[in-house]
C-alpha cells in the first residue's frame, strides 16, 4: 500500500483474509476497505469496512470510514 500499488496491495491483503488464521484480521479488513477507495470501489471498501467486528477496537475507525466514503 505505501507504494501506491493498491490493486496489488487488495489482492495480497484478500489472499491472506482468505487464508484466514490472521494475528489481526479486523485490522486486514480496515486495510482492505481503505485499499479498495483507493481503487474508487466504494461498494467493496464499505463491505470490508462494516466486516470489522463489533467488538473489535478498530470497529469505531472502520464506521467512521464508512461514514466518510458515503460522502464522497
Amino acid at each position: 500500500m505505501s507504494y501506491a500499488d493498491y490493486a496489488k496491495a487488495a489482492e495480497a491483503i484478500s489472499r491472506g483474509i482468505s487464508k484466514g488464521n490472521l494475528k489481526s484480521a479486523d485490522e486486514a479488513q480496515l486495510h482492505l476497505g481503505l485499499v479498495y477507495a483507493k481503487l474508487n470501489r466504494m461498494k467493496e471498501a464499505k463491505a470490508a469496512l462494516n466486516a470489522v467486528p463489533a467488538a473489535s477496537k478498530l470497529n469505531k475507525v472502520a464506521k467512521l470510514w464508512s461514514i466518510r466514503l458515503g460522502k464522497a
